[in-house]
């Protein structure tokens, strides 16, 4: 079987019973679907205070959203990307304007001012990039 496909189902089998038997709030509820959504990210590595990602051909923007996926609904500052993302400044800068830009909007800038994957950057990942977020 094809790995989307199932984490499509996972997917849709965890949705309908959390939306079948929680009896809570529903905001509650749909993010606690949103956090079980988030996937165990292979490639990432805690060292201490230190998060790597640990693939070597990964473009900026790829690097970005794996990391903004292990982030969670949280996110990183763009000063945390600056730290966590092996590229220099610009290029990192670069690619968020790009994964924000009005035809893309894979990440969005938070009020406090961190950057987190929209509907359609998750959605970007768990479909084109699930492969990448395994250690190579």
């Amino acid at each position: 079987m094809d790995a989307k496909f199932i984490i499509e189902v996972v997917r849709w089998l965890m949705n309908e019973t959390l939306r079948i038997f929680w009896t809570g709030d529903r905001e509650k509820v749909a993010k606690a679907i949103r956090e079980i959504l988030q996937f165990d990210v292979p490639c990432v590595g805690k060292f201490e205070d230190v998060i790597m990602v640990q693939r070597t051909d990964l473009t900026p923007d790829e690097e970005v959203l794996v990391l903004l996926h292990f982030a969670g609904e949280t996110g990183f500052t763009r000063t945390q990307l600056g730290k966590y993302v092996y590229a220099a400044a610009p290029r990192v800068t670069e690619a968020l304007q790009r994964l924000i830009a009005p035809h893309t909007r894979r990440v969005v800038k938070l009020p406090n001012g961190s950057f987190r994957l929209t509907d359609l950057g998750s959605k970007h990942m768990r479909e084109e990039l699930a492969d990448k977020m395994l250690v190579q």
